[in-house]
């Protein structure tokens, strides 16, 4: 009787352990599966499949169980989904500071884009620029640190910023406070990511509205914080040449004026139009009467030699009324001759 007990209870564990073996394996393979899965929509269901049978806080997969949850309807963009699983995989207090990130990241997106709570979306791209700030940080000194924190930068902070540049915009611009916020926003995230043009085209449409306000100085000095001198392009080049020239109608400083005449020349080298061809033979007829008589030709040259043009009467004034005046006609005629074929010249059109 004891034998047959023993025997039973034998038999009882051996199906036991089978039965919880073959509940192993199934599981595994559900995971392996899931992982392995490349289209995103069975991707998903497939895990969904797994936290509906297998998910508890004794697994431990179920960490990374909701961070691939969040992830793959992020890619789906199921926004709801993610805000669900993306805020329960922050739950978990051993997650490594990476996966954070990311996790904030989609969340901060998916509460912008659902338009569900922006001052939630706003606090999780702060929590990524926070999280990426300090690791950058702790990572100073050690080899590669350079090239890991540029990662950070364009991988979550530039990002986090740019959402918050989103976020700020759709609240509205009510006074040039806010407009200065946004700005100060943008510049910062210029500064993480300059790959990204979306940051430069905010600093550079919020600063010219700035400019409409009057505000000369403070659109300058943004703008200035997101180009680079040397490869500036020419719509920015002509900004600034006239923001410059704003200011110096109100200061008549000196400094302001060349600075304008720098910023049309760097433009005028990108396209040359005979409309700012006068503008700077006018900006130079004091100051260097040679080098506008060459910017008032090439405008000449550029109209086809319109002699009802502005261009021909700024010439003829500063030709022949000015720098000639002391030579004969004959001479006058033949330097101005020679004006003309240099401009043909330097335009290729001769």
């Amino acid at each position: 009787m004891k034998k047959k007990i023993t025997l039973m209870f034998l038999l009882i564990m051996f199906l036991a352990g089978s039965f919880t073996f073959v509940m192993a394996g199934a599981k595994q393979n559900l995971w392996i599966k899931a992982a392995a899965e490349k289209e995103p929509a069975t991707k998903l269901q497939l895990f969904e499949e797994y936290k509906n049978k297998y998910s508890s806080k004794k697994d431990k997969n179920t960490k990374f169980l909701y961070y691939n949850l969040a992830q793959v309807s992020m890619i789906l963009k199921k926004f709801e989904k993610v805000i669900e699983y993306g805020e329960q995989a922050l739950t978990f207090e051993d997650l490594e500071d990476h996966y954070k990130m990311d996790l904030s990241l989609w969340l901060s997106n998916a509460f912008n884009l659902a338009r569900k709570d922006y001052d939630k979306a706003y606090s999780y791209a702060d929590i990524v620029k926070d999280l990426g700030t300090a690791v950058k940080e702790m990572s100073d000194g050690r080899a590669q640190s350079e090239e890991m924190a540029r990662g950070i930068d364009i991988r979550y902070i530039g990002p986090a910023l740019r959402i918050q540049i989103r976020i700020l915009t759709l609240r509205g611009i009510d006074d040039n406070n806010a407009r200065m916020e946004l700005i100060k926003k943008a510049i910062e995230a210029h500064e993480h990511d300059s790959s990204n043009a979306f940051p430069k085209r905010t600093v550079f449409k919020e600063s010219f509205e700035l400019a409409k306000k009057n505000k000369i100085i403070e659109a300058i000095n943004s703008i200035e914080k997101v180009i680079d001198q040397e490869k500036l392009s020419y719509n920015e080049a002509k900004l600034l040449a006239q923001l410059y020239y704003r200011k110096y109608s109100r200061s008549k400083a000196v400094e302001d004026k060349d600075k304008s005449i720098d910023f049309y020349e760097k433009a005028y080298a990108k396209k040359r139009k005979s409309g700012m061809a006068v503008k700077i033979g006018q900006l130079l007829s004091k100051k260097d009467k040679e080098k506008a008589i060459q910017y008032f030709a090439e405008a000449y040259v550029l109209l086809e030699s319109d002699k009802e043009s502005d261009a021909f009467k700024y010439l003829q004034q500063l030709w022949y009324k000015d720098k000639a005046k002391d030579q004969t006609p004959e001479e006058q005629e033949a330097g101005f001759n020679e004006i003309i074929s240099a401009a043909k010249s330097r335009l290729g059109k001769d």
